[in-house]
């Protein structure tokens, strides 16, 4: 979050402060103002400019609901030229426009609902076949290569005793057949 009144951001070096009076953020150098209290504490109030320049001149009227932006944003809002509408931009004057055609918008939206809440589609779901045979289709490979070949290989029951002891034991392969004989 920046200072309030310049636009710093806050580091380590440049901390944050709040002024006593808005308790907003604002950077070392836009807290610069100090006022001394009279209360039975006798502390002094650190301020930023504007709470500085309206405890020093009470008589000037300023409302505390209209506060200015502060001076960054004037000018950030400058640079960007915000203040200007684009070119493209047209008004709309809707006012003529809903008073004629009030009755057919409102018979437009209903049906419009309508069909946004019961639309189903029309036609049967496909079956896993017919889902099957567009896939292959999409992926150019004939359904019979595809039936045919099986996700794990067929073992003999040796190459299945042989897999299994080498994930048990550590042993070389050379070694296993020694001990089996």
């Amino acid at each position: 979050m920046p200072c309030f009144q310049c636009g710093k951001q806050f580091t380590v070096l440049s901390r944050e402060r709040s002024c006593d009076e808005c308790k907003r953020l604002f950077c070392s150098r836009c807290l610069r103002y100090k006022h001394k209290v009279s209360t039975p504490t006798a502390h002094t109030m650190k301020l930023c400019y504007a709470c500085y320049e309206r405890i020093n001149n009470p008589n000037q009227q300023r409302h505390t609901g209209d506060l200015d932006p502060p001076k960054i944003l004037l000018d950030r809002m400058m640079r960007l030229e915000i203040n200007r509408t684009p070119p493209h931009v047209k008004p709309i004057n809707t006012a003529n426009r809903v008073t004629s055609n009030s009755n057919t918008s409102q018979d437009d939206l209903e049906t419009r609902t309508k069909n946004l809440l019961y639309d189903v589609p029309s036609g049967s779901i496909p079956s896993i076949e017919e889902l099957e045979s567009r896939l292959h289709n999409l992926m150019d490979v004939k359904a019979s290569e595809i039936g045919s070949s099986k996700v794990f290989p067929e073992l003999s029951d040796e190459e299945k005793v042989s897999r299994i002891i080498s994930q048990v034991l550590p042993i070389p392969k050379r070694h296993l057949f020694q001990f089996l004989e």
